[in-house]
């Protein structure tokens, strides 16, 4: 520090503060251009698919087996529980307690944002709610992507564990799988390094009392990706002649996708997480009935996340006094 009326020494060595600052830049300049390539790349692809597949878009032979949307909406539906359950355990983890009435409003209001481009709505909106329960700003923006990587490893667990090997090879399927595996199991020191690095990110508590809750979140959030992909291959059977041998196919190209969509810049990966699931089972199915199930997919997504919110709208009452 320099005294009042000095001119600061030009060999001293910069703050942290202003050492994090100009490090941290060139990361969010390279994430960002990742995801975008992302994007890109996946389009490309598919265009160039589609082109190549024109005649099978007019060719789409989806039959509808009603027996199987019980099932499919039934998973859906207990899987829409899970992610707000495990986001009160990843709050609970730093100190603040949530109601789960409130936790259910909170998060149900904030995930219907998610298709406004940038995903500034889905954050703002949690730390507005998140903050009238007592819940510190800067913690409840920092859960969304705390939230998203936790999502992304259980996905990339099961995209290697479940895909073929002609799909993707058997060394990589082992890497994408390990990779998952050690992001999830090391959570808690992450999340503890970062508290100490990044400015004004909060830290978990210490101890057990931090530990135990986050792998309690991550559990939720893993049985919230097997029911998901439950889900998937019910919806899948009522549309399409799904064999046994396909299911760890299925399973796989819709964890795949959900990866895709959740790392890329697309609002709630539309597009990304479609083009992706259409490029991984057109082999199968052919480029139009593979399409139409994404497709389908979406809309299905977006029937489930209606029916959650208008429910946790509605718990989330609090009775006139």
């Amino acid at each position: 520090m320099t005294e009042p009326g000095t001119a600061p020494d030009p060999d001293a060595e910069p703050s942290e503060p202003s050492r994090w600052a100009r490090l941290r830049r060139p990361p969010r300049l390279m994430v960002l251009g990742a995801r975008v390539g992302l994007v890109a790349a996946v389009a490309a692809v598919v265009v160039k698919v589609g082109i190549d597949n024109a005649s099978s878009l007019r060719h789409i032979h989806l039959r509808v087996a009603p027996a199987w949307f019980a099932p499919a909406a039934a998973a859906s539906l207990v899987a829409g529980l899970c992610m707000p359950l495990g986001w009160r355990l990843l709050i609970t983890a730093y100190g603040p307690r949530v109601a789960r009435r409130a936790t259910l409003r909170i998060w149900w209001t904030a995930q219907i944002t998610r298709y406004v481009p940038t995903g500034a709505a889905a954050l703002a909106t949690r730390v507005v709610l998140a903050a009238r329960e007592g819940v510190p700003r800067m913690l409840a923006g920092a859960s969304l992507p705390i939230e998203v990587a936790i999502v992304v490893g259980w996905g990339t667990v099961l995209t290697g564990a479940l895909l073929p090997d002609s799909v993707l090879a058997l060394p990589a399927r082992l890497g994408v799988t390990a990779l998952g595996a050690i992001g999830l199991a090391g959570l808690p020191v992450l999340l503890r390094r970062a508290g100490r690095w990044v400015p004004r990110m909060p830290s978990p508590r210490p101890g057990r009392e931090g530990t135990m809750p986050l792998y309690a979140a991550e559990s939720w959030y893993g049985v919230n990706s097997l029911l998901r992909t439950g889900a998937f291959l019910f919806l899948a059977a009522a549309l399409l002649p799904v064999r046994w041998g396909d299911l760890a196919l299925l399973a796989g190209a819709f964890n795949a996708g959900a990866v895709g969509g959740l790392v890329s810049i697309a609002p709630g990966g539309l597009g990304v997480r479609e083009g992706i699931l259409t490029l991984v089972l057109k082999g199968r199915y052919g480029f139009g009935d593979a399409a139409a199930l994404s497709v389908a997919l979406r809309g299905w997504d977006l029937v489930i996340d209606v029916v959650w919110l208008t429910a946790a709208r509605v718990a989330g009452r609090r009775p006139r006094t």
